[in-house]
């Protein structure tokens, strides 16, 4: 959007960033970062294809905090990350 907006600023009245990413913000990530994003992206697509197909219980809901138990921390130790990375931002 912002390239477009300095190829053609006479085109361009204001500009809304709705949850956006920088450009880089991909390439800015580590490669394991990269691999849990590419792997959690193809988990949401087979869920959603088994939620079409009806396939989809309660008990295939993964419950709050999934994630923290995933990576090894507890609960309130990832909330707390989580914080303060939105603090810093």
């Amino acid at each position: 959007m912002r390239l477009y907006q300095s190829l053609y600023p006479e085109e361009v009245g204001a500009l809304v960033l709705v949850d956006a990413a920088h450009e880089a913000q991909w390439d800015r990530l580590p490669p394991q970062a990269r691999h849990g994003v590419i792997a959690s992206v193809a988990g949401l697509k087979r869920r959603a294809e088994q939620a079409r197909k009806g396939e989809l219980g309660p008990p295939d809901v993964a419950p709050a905090g999934v994630s923290a138990r995933q990576h090894g921390v507890s609960s309130e130790a990832y909330a707390e990350k989580r914080a303060s990375h939105d603090r810093c931002s």
